[in-house]
C-alpha cells in the first residue's frame, strides 16, 4: 500500500472515531442539559410560590422562570399587564426579521426596565415615543421591552444569547445590576459561585447552539476532576477577598459575575450584529438592604 493511501486510510479512522466520540458526546449533552432544565425549572417554580406578582410569571428551564406568553388585562384595569406571545412586557409584536426602514431598539434589565404599566410605567415605551418623534425620513421605530422583574444579570445574559440578540437591535439599553447589587453581600467573603447558579442548584451552562460537544465536555470534565482534586486536597480557593475598610471584599471581587454577565450580553449582539450600538446605564449600588446602614 502506497503511503497516500496509508496516511488517507489513517484520516478517514481518525474522523470515524471522532464522528463516533461525537455521537457519544452528545447523548450525554442531552442527558445532561435535561436533567439541567428539569432542576432550573423545579427551582423557578418553587421560587414562585411566594412571589408577589407569580400570575405574570411561569418556571422555565433556562432562565428559572419567565414572563407568561399571552397574558393580558382587559382594558380599562390598572395597572395595565402585558406580555406578546414571543414572552416581551408590550402590545407590540416585533418579528425577527428586520423590515425595510425600519430603526429597532431593545431595552435589557430587570423590574426598572420592566415596568408596572405597559402602555406608561415603563420607560422603554417612552424612549420608542421619544425617537419616534425625532426619528427622520419616515422611519418606523420598534422597541423590544426584554426586562424582567427580579432577574440578575446571568438571567439577563441567557436571554440576550438565546433570544434577543437575534433581532439584531439598533441600539441596546443595558440597564443590569439592580439586582445583583442586593444579591452578593460585600461585608462576607467574595463570592465563589453566582447567585443564579446557587439559587437554581444546577451550574450547568447551556451552550445547545455550540456545533460541537465533544471539546466542551472535555474542558467541562477537566474543570470539574480539578475542582474536585482541589477539595480533596484542602486547596485555597483561587478568589482570595481583600479587607478595605468594613468591606471584606472590593468591588471588581464581590460584583465580577456582573461583569461577566456583561461580557457575555455584549458578545452575543457583536456575534449577531456588529453595527449594535450598545448603551449600559450607570446603576448606583445600593446594598445592603434593610440589614446595615
Amino acid at each position: 500500500m502506497s503511503p497516500a493511501r496509508r496516511l488517507s486510510f489513517a484520516a478517514l479512522t481518525l474522523l470515524i472515531l471522532f464522528g463516533l466520540a461525537e455521537l457519544a458526546s452528545r447523548l450525554i449533552w442531552n442527558a445532561i442539559e435535561a436533567r439541567a432544565l428539569g432542576v432550573r425549572d423545579g427551582k423557578g417554580a418553587a421560587m414562585l410560590a411566594s412571589n408577589a406578582i407569580n400570575f405574570m410569571m411561569r418556571s422555565d428551564g433556562v432562565y428559572g422562570y419567565s414572563l407568561r406568553p399571552g397574558l393580558y388585562s382587559p382594558a380599562g384595569t390598572q395597572p395595565r399587564v402585558f406580555v406578546n406571545a414571543d414572552g416581551f412586557g408590550q402590545n407590540e409584536l416585533v418579528p425577527v426579521e428586520r423590515a425595510p426602514n425600519s430603526l429597532r431598539l431593545a431595552a435589557m434589565g430587570e423590574s426598572t426596565t420592566h415596568g408596572h404599566n405597559v402602555e406608561s410605567g415603563n420607560y422603554p415605551i417612552h424612549l420608542r415615543d421619544l425617537v419616534q418623534r425625532l426619528a427622520s425620513g419616515g422611519r418606523t421605530v420598534e422597541m423590544l421591552n426584554a426586562g424582567v422583574s427580579g432577574w440578575v444579570s446571568d438571567q439577563v445574559a441567557l436571554r440576550a444569547e438565546r433570544q434577543v440578540a437575534r433581532y439584531r437591535p439598533d441600539l441596546v439599553v443595558l440597564y443590569v445590576g439592580w439586582n445583583d447589587f442586593q444579591s452578593y453581600d460585600p461585608f462576607r467573603d467574595a463570592p465563589q459561585h453566582s447567585w443564579f447558579e446557587t439559587a437554581y442548584g444546577n451550574p450547568f451552562r447551556i451552550e445547545s447552539d455550540f456545533p460541537v460537544k465533544l471539546p466542551v465536555l472535555a474542558i467541562a470534565a477537566f474543570q470539574y476532576a480539578q475542582s474536585r482534586i482541589g477539595s480533596v486536597l484542602g486547596a485555597a480557593p483561587t478568589l482570595t477577598s481583600t479587607r478595605t475598610g468594613e468591606y471584606h471584599a472590593t468591588p471588581p471581587e464581590n460584583y465580577r459575575f456582573l461583569t461577566k454577565s456583561l461580557d457575555r450580553i455584549l458578545a452575543a449582539y457583536r456575534a449577531n450584529g456588529p453595527g449594535t450600538t450598545i448603551a449600559l446605564s450607570t446603576v448606583v449600588g445600593r446594598w445592603p438592604l434593610e440589614t446595615r446602614a
